[in-house]
């Protein structure tokens, strides 16, 4: 037997201002932007919302929507790929923020995409071939920037292993 060690690299930061350059800042503002309008989140109170940037510099916005029978929820950062994708932009995805906020709980802690969120992003990143950027970020704390879907979600299962890519 070998035993390995896993490490993954992001950096964490204070404010978007710090963050290193004007598209991440532009797509974290629009993700924080949407959170003004309302989503539907009757069950949690927790409002989430997501904003997928192109390389063209499209953004694209997802809310969560949650149902009374849970497993049909959807995700901010799902529906916001998939408007990205019925534009026809799945292909070239390079930047996604995530932001939100609770109606009972003040978290200082960057939101997070679910594993199920974070396969879906797996699959748009070996499609286009490049990593993408996911900045998670909450409405009154730090700041979490990942490069790479294989520090954000190792050991992943995509198209590249179907020989699809």
């Amino acid at each position: 037997m070998t035993r390995k060690i896993l490490e993954i690299a992001y950096d964490e930061y204070e404010n978007i201002d710090e963050l290193p350059n004007e598209e991440e800042i532009e797509t974290i503002e629009a993700a924080e932007d949407a959170l003004k309008n309302n989503g539907h989140s009757p069950y949690s109170g927790f409002n989430v919302r997501a904003a997928v940037r192109t390389k063209t510099g499209k953004i694209f916005i997802g809310k969560n929507y949650e149902n009374a029978a849970y497993g049909s929820t959807i995700c901010a950062e799902r529906a916001a790929i998939l408007e990205a994708s019925n534009h026809g932009h799945i292909n070239d995805i390079n930047i996604v923020a995530i932001t939100g906020k609770s109606d009972e709980c003040d978290s200082t802690e960057p939101i997070d995409a679910c594993g199920s969120c974070r396969q879906v992003l797996v699959e748009a990143e070996q499609i286009s071939g490049e990593e993408i950027t996911i900045i998670a970020a909450c409405t009154n704390g730090k700041i979490r920037r990942i490069v790479g879907m294989d520090n954000y979600l190792p050991f992943n299962f995509g198209p590249k292993h179907l020989g699809m890519v």
